[in-house]
């Protein structure tokens, strides 16, 4: 991961970018029946690395909005912990989603970082 970081920032210094996206951490307390959402305006071919620690399987998901209807690049599932990485074919709103439908609040540590796309 460090590897791959530092070859990240290295193109992005040889091709001009101007900035590097920092990693967005987050610890709280999610009720049970809860949502809690981490949205991000993305571009074509930017990505989306993430990963997340619960208490307790949560139902997670990766979604956008379009034209009245929700759609699911990352489909719905129970998990009490996951990493992955998404890449956005087309310009739009992600978020990121998990939804206690436990009986007992949950920890949920999270962690993403939006990166440009070269």
């Amino acid at each position: 991961e460090h590897l791959m970081r530092t070859i990240t920032v290295m193109l992005m210094l040889v091709y001009g970018a101007t900035a590097y996206a920092e990693p967005v951490a987050e610890s709280l307390t999610l009720p049970a029946g809860k949502v809690h959402e981490a949205c991000v305006v993305m571009q074509a071919g930017d990505t989306l690395e993430y990963e997340y620690t619960a208490g307790q399987p949560l139902a997670f998901n990766l979604h956008y909005h379009a034209e009245g209807t929700v759609m699911f690049p990352v489909a719905e599932h129970d998990a009490a912990a996951e990493d992955g990485v998404f890449r956005a074919r087309e310009r739009r709103h992600y978020c990121l989603m998990w939804t206690n439908n436990g009986a007992g609040d949950s920890a949920l540590r999270l962690r993403y970082t939006h990166s440009p796309a070269l």
